[in-house]
Formats: structure tokens, C-alpha cells, sequence
């Protein structure tokens, strides 16, 4: 039964990349309050620019854009709230 739910979980919560766009690495990622992480998160680079990024967050494909934080260069959206992650 506990295997069941393990497996659920890591098809539920899995995500392909996106069209365009190949692995590049986990990464951690914090809250707006650097207050909770999230461990072993997938960022995808796009394969026909250097510097445009995406992130499988919550089973979700999120895409990247540039900190408004000082301490991370990188930042995404989910729903109402900002997440932060470096590289």
C-alpha cells in the first residue's frame, strides 16, 4: 500500500520538458520568506537560448524569470506567490 502511494506521488507530481527546452539541473527552492524549501526541483533550459528557464514546481511547468530578491537570481510564480532559486 505504501508503495502504491510512493509511485502515485511521483507520477502525480512529475513533469516532461516542455517542447523546445532540455534538463539542465535540480535545484533547491524557497519561499518569498526564505522560510521553506523544496528539495530536487528539475529546471529545463531552452535549447535555442542560453538564458530562457523553466521549472517542474508541484507537478506544474512554471516559467523563469529574473530575482526581484537580493540572494537569488532567479525567480518564478505560483499562483499568488514567488519562489527563488539559484543556479
Amino acid at each position: 500500500m505504501l508503495f502504491a502511494a510512493v509511485l502515485f506521488a511521483g507520477i502525480t507530481f512529475a513533469c516532461d520538458a516542455p517542447d523546445g527546452y532540455r534538463e539542465r539541473q535540480e535545484v533547491t527552492v524557497f519561499n518569498e520568506r526564505g522560510v521553506y524549501k523544496w528539495y530536487n526541483q528539475m529546471v529545463y533550459q531552452a535549447t535555442n537560448a542560453c538564458d530562457a528557464y523553466c521549472i517542474c514546481f508541484d507537478g506544474v511547468i512554471r516559467y523563469v524569470s529574473r530575482s526581484d530578491k537580493d540572494g537569488y537570481r532567479y525567480m518564478f510564480w505560483s499562483g499568488e506567490y514567488k519562489y527563488y532559486f539559484n543556479m
